[in-house]
């Protein structure tokens, strides 16, 4: 009967899992979790299983008994196919014609020794499906990376990366945690720094506020202004080095001649940090920022600013502005 067939289910889980599939205080409450209950899949409580047995045991315990295996013929077929590592269905054909009671016997008992022996095989050799948690090497250098992942196949390729120091990890597929078979392929991207990058033409003769918009946008910063006596009006750029046209490591500094003149340095105070960002761009001034916390003071305006307000300083020189941020 399924019923049997039920019970030699349950008996395997707890062989290979090593807890019943359902458990309570009571016999009543018991019997309501094998009625109601969703089944907790074996690879749950032991991962280094083969997750083909929580397709197995669905079907062997499952609810609706029109569901479960139909035969001891058909469970025995699986077990052993389980048994040799081969992939299973769940996907079960209803048997018309019952087995005689003394096959069906035979059958069951032929179940019991191959469930056993199965249980037997994965305790005594638990590095043939053992599951291990993918250590986090990003950061790391190849060799660290190759000895924290001893015994995986690793495969390298290589990528610009702005944030990750050239030659070392900047990623890894499977992502770090992800459970994987011990032996499994990993492949790992170094970094090759961050990239090339290209300084803009047209620069010339375009306000220092424009120039610095574009070189943001090109990969690049501007590290360094000079001011240089000039007929053009100030905050006029006059030189860009590295020439306009050259090919370099992105994130590279890039030094501006500008017009000299002088300006007044704007009220900052209290505005937003993308409103004090904004007119002292357009004002000719260069940005520096750094945090601090005021509680009695909107998170994200300026709490205060080095020149103050009114003070007059050369074109291109940098302004430094506190942010309000609140402490994470």
């Amino acid at each position: 009967a399924r019923s049997d067939l039920y019970s030699v289910g349950c008996l395997f889980y707890e062989l290979v899992s090593g807890k019943p599939p359902f458990s309570g205080e009571t016999p009543v409450a018991i019997a309501y979790q094998h009625v109601s209950a969703p089944l907790v899949p074996v690879t749950d409580i032991e991962p280094s299983l083969d997750p083909m047995l929580n397709k197995f045991l669905s079907v062997a315990l499952a609810k609706d008994p029109a569901d479960r295996y139909q035969s001891a013929n058909a469970m025995l077929k699986d077990l052993k196919k389980l048994s040799k590592g081969e992939g299973i269905t769940t996907q079960l054909p209803r048997t018309k014609k019952p087995l005689t009671r003394r096959n069906r016997i035979a059958a069951i008992a032929l179940s019991i020794v191959v469930l056993v022996g199965g249980a037997s095989y994965v305790a005594l050799n638990p590095s043939s499906t053992a599951i291990v948690v993918l250590p986090n090497v990003v950061g790391l250098t190849e060799a660290q990376a190759r000895e924290q992942l001893s015994g995986f196949t690793i495969t390298i390729q290589r990528a610009p990366d702005p944030r990750i120091p050239r030659d070392r990890v900047s990623n890894q597929l499977p992502l770090a945690t992800t459970k994987v078979s011990q032996g499994s392929s990993v492949t790992l991207t170094l970094s090759d720094g961050p990239g090339d990058a290209t300084v803009p033409t047209g620069l010339i003769g375009k306000p220092l506020e424009e120039v610095r918009t574009a070189l943001i946008a090109a990969g690049l910063r501007v590290s360094r202004t000079i001011a240089v006596d000039s007929e053009q009006e100030p905050g006029i750029v006059l030189k860009v080095t590295p020439e306009p046209g050259t090919t370099i490591e992105a994130g590279t500094g890039v030094v501006l001649e500008i017009a000299s003149g002088n300006v007044q340095v704007p009220q900052l105070i209290g505005v937003s940090e993308v409103e004090a960002k904004t007119l002292l761009t357009q004002a000719g001034f260069l940005v520096k920022t750094v945090e601090a916390y005021d509680a009695n003071q909107p998170v994200g305006t300026v709490l205060a600013q080095a020149p103050s307000a009114g003070e007059t300083r050369i074109i291109g020189s940098s302004v430094t502005i506190t942010i309000n941020k609140a402490p994470s």
